[in-house]
């Protein structure tokens, strides 16, 4: 039986889409991971820490990478710099303990608009490892 050139190429492309069906393929790069609990926004400023929340950045003066937390957490988080707490006017709730390996709890009020002079945002002199991010009332 002759070979049909165009049953040949017909043949071929029906393997071609079985085997690309079956066979893995490459993906983009999973998002970067945080710990339990932590949204990461890569590349951040303090201007990307959302209302309502909790910002640790890895690098200086709210820049890096941004982890996001709007309730207690607790665990342990590597490489911390600086912080910025974007929280809003709550009785009983609008503070944070900020706890790492070797000091705090440490007191941080909200941010309550542009002219603050609360201290609401800080950096640390070299990077820590944050182990806890509770919300409270008014710092003592």
């Amino acid at each position: 039986m002759p070979v049909n050139s165009k049953r040949l190429a017909l043949a071929g492309a029906a393997t071609a889409a079985v085997l690309g069906a079956l066979m893995p393929t490459a993906s983009a790069a999973p998002a970067a991971a945080g710990p339990v609990g932590v949204e990461v926004v890569p590349n951040a400023s303090a201007e990307a820490c959302p209302d309502k929340y909790f910002c640790l950045y890895t690098g200086a003066n709210q820049t890096g990478t941004m982890h996001k937390k709007k309730v207690y957490w607790s665990g342990e988080l590597r490489g911390i710099r600086s912080y910025f707490n974007n929280g809003e006017p709550q009785v009983g709730a609008d503070h944070v303990d900020l706890s790492w390996v070797g000091g705090g709890p440490k007191c941080i009020h909200y941010w309550n608009g542009s002219g603050s002079s609360t201290p609401y945002k800080g950096t640390f002199s070299s990077a820590k490892t944050i182990t806890e991010v509770e919300w409270r009332g008014e710092c003592n």
